[in-house]
C-alpha cells in the first residue's frame, strides 16, 4: 500500500518541514535489498502545532513498500497526531468533561489545538479503540 502523498525526489511542500538524523541514519543502514522509490510527506498535529516531515519511500525485493522513519517511529497509518499530543488528549478527555479537556489542550498547545481539533482527534482516537475491543478483546 503506498503512502497518501508521495513525491519524486524533489518533493514539494509550503508547510515547515523537519529535518532530523534518524532518518538520514535509517537510510544509511537500511537493507541493500530495498530500494528507495522518491520521498513522502507527512504531517501530524503536534502540541506546537502541524508539524510535516518528508522521509524516504522504500520498496522491498518482494514488492512491499516501507517507511522506515514511521516503523521506527511506531506512527501508525493515518495517525493524525503526535504520540506525545494524542496520550496528554485522552488523558485530559478521561478526567475532564470536554469542554474543560478543550481548555486544557488549549493550554498546553499554546493555543494552537481549537475545540473542533480536540473533538475531531478525540473521535478518531475512540473510534480506533473501539474497533480495537471489537476485534481483539470482545472476539
Amino acid at each position: 500500500m503506498l503512502p497518501d502523498r508521495v513525491f519524486g525526489s524533489q518533493g514539494a511542500s509550503h508547510t515547515p518541514r523537519v529535518r532530523g538524523g534518524i532518518g538520514e541514519r535509517l537510510h544509511q543502514e537500511h537493507a541493500k535489498s530495498m530500494q528507495v522509490e522518491g520521498f513522502c510527506e507527512r504531517t501530524l498535529m503536534s502540541r506546537f502545532g502541524e508539524v510535516t516531515v518528508r522521509r524516504r519511500l522504500y520498496q522491498d525485493d518482494r514488492g512491499e513498500y516501507h517507511l522506515l522513519l514511521d516503523e521506527h517511529l511506531s506512527w501508525r497509518p493515518n495517525q493524525e497526531a503526535t504520540p506525545s499530543l494524542t496520550a496528554a488528549l485522552v488523558d485530559s478527555a478521561t478526567k475532564l468533561s470536554f469542554r474543560k479537556a478543550s481548555v486544557e489542550a488549549e493550554k498546553y498547545s499554546a493555543g494552537v489545538l481549537s475545540a473542533t481539533t480536540v473533538h475531531r482527534l478525540l473521535q478518531s482516537e475512540l473510534l480506533k479503540i473501539g474497533f480495537y475491543m471489537e476485534y481483539h478483546v470482545l472476539s
